[in-house]
């Protein structure tokens, strides 16, 4: 299983954010992840972030919090499954109502700018 550390080095390397640019981000949801901060937590000294904190860099990283959150969680597709396995059949019926939604509005294939 992979710790914190390795999934945000992980994303971190795939979008190259600067310790300023998350820091900014993060402060804007309202726990900010300073420089040192963010440094502590990619080489794995900072063991224990807040929610918020977690949430925010999930969000930086199109990511579901979940799968920051839990080492047991390998991937980001496993936190969807995850999170899927707790809905009920109307909820996932809801879920995938949206999802077909969004992709016959062209809305399914989006990447982020930086």
């Amino acid at each position: 299983m992979k710790s914190l550390a390795e999934k945000l080095q992980t994303h971190n390397e795939q979008t190259a954010y600067s310790p300023y640019t998350i820091a900014h981000f993060t402060k804007e949801r309202g726990d900010q992840v300073s420089p040192t901060y963010w440094y502590g937590l990619i080489a794995g000294k900072k063991l224990n972030p807040t929610r918020r904190r977690i949430a925010a860099l999930a969000d930086l990283f199109k990511v579901p919090w979940r799968y920051l959150a839990d080492d047991t969680i390998a991937s980001p597709a496993d936190a969807v499954i995850a999170e899927a396995e707790t809905l009920s059949t109307d909820e996932l019926k809801q879920v995938i109502l949206v999802l077909q939604e969004r992709v016959n509005n062209g809305e399914g294939n989006q990447t982020r700018s930086r």
